[in-house]
């Protein structure tokens, strides 16, 4: 499998993705490229940015979603780069990959 990028928020309050549970919101590459540059946040590193709401909003859209984002742990996003099967794990709003191959699965 190729490499793949991905957003998680690997800070305790909030995840990114096991809130939203959009797979359209890990992979997008606008989003990605957004929070590359840190330009998903405005200058108080706090709130989220106008570009990355309108970004996420396209998107619900585009899919005919009838959803509302939860924006928490946005200003925790990161990259994660993958190159396998995996998950999107979650202890108390702190995300992390796990890999099917480094797991125990019953």
């Amino acid at each position: 499998m190729s490499e793949r990028k991905v957003l998680i928020s690997p800070g305790y309050g909030a995840g990114w993705y096991t809130w939203n549970r959009y797979k359209e919101l890990l992979f997008d590459e606008i989003l990605i490229g957004l929070v590359e540059k840190q330009e998903h946040l405005k200058e108080n590193k706090e709130d989220v940015s106008d570009a990355f709401i309108k970004r996420c909003k396209e998107i619900v859209e585009k899919q005919g979603y009838n959803i509302d984002i939860f924006y928490g742990g946005v200003n925790q996003l990161v990259v994660a780069k993958v190159n396998d099967k995996f998950r999107v794990a979650e202890y108390d709003g702190y995300e992390t990959i796990e890999y099917f191959c480094d797991e125990e699965w019953m």
